[in-house]
């Protein structure tokens, strides 16, 4: 079993712009982190409600995420649900081939199942032909906004084991909206 490639480094500097695996510059991700004080939420209408909250500490970072060595990352997990589609799919046409009658089963002993095998089998290969879709449609060297880039950082970090657990990340967005506490 291959080991996952590390994909992101918290803080870039002049010694690390590069992915040690691949070469290849870092994507650039900036972001702040500090530690939640305190948060209150207050209902505006019946399905709105607004949250504020408090922290200090607050600190800029910029990190980086190798979208080379991710797309590798994704494409081997994309693989196996793309097997798994094709084994939904031939599961579907199991289901069909009993309901036509081409496959005869006992009915009495074996009643329903063709029904199962269609669910199952649908939902397996819609699985699989979502992550063919995602599959061609990752590049890296596409252009990826902000907030996408942003998440997809902040998730690696976490399944890498790199995101720390004292402190929230925050975009640049939520960092322009805080209002200085007196």
């Amino acid at each position: 079993m291959s080991q996952k490639i590390q994909t992101t480094v918290h803080d870039l500097s002049s010694a690390n712009q590069c992915c040690p695996h691949c070469g290849r510059a870092y994507t650039h991700v900036d972001y702040y982190t500090g530690r939640k004080i305190s948060s209150s939420s207050t209902q505006v209408t019946s399905s709105l409600v607004r949250t504020q909250s408090i922290y200090q500490n607050v600190q800029y970072h910029r990190g980086g995420i190798c979208r080379y060595c991710d797309a590798e990352n994704q494409r081997r997990t994309l693989k196996k649900m793309i097997l798994i589609g094709a084994a939904g799919l031939v599961l579907c046409i199991i289901g069909v081939l009993i309901i036509t009658g081409i496959i005869t089963l006992d009915r009495m002993k074996y009643g329903g199942v063709e029904i199962l095998l269609i669910t199952i089998g649908g939902t397996a290969f819609l699985v699989g032909m979502i992550a063919a879709m995602v599959m061609a449609m990752m590049n890296p060297n596409s252009a990826i906004n902000y907030i996408s880039l942003y998440t997809m950082f902040v998730d690696r970090l976490g399944k890498e084991g790199k995101k720390r657990s004292d402190v929230e990340y925050l975009t640049e967005q939520q960092e322009k909206e805080m209002r200085p506490v007196r």
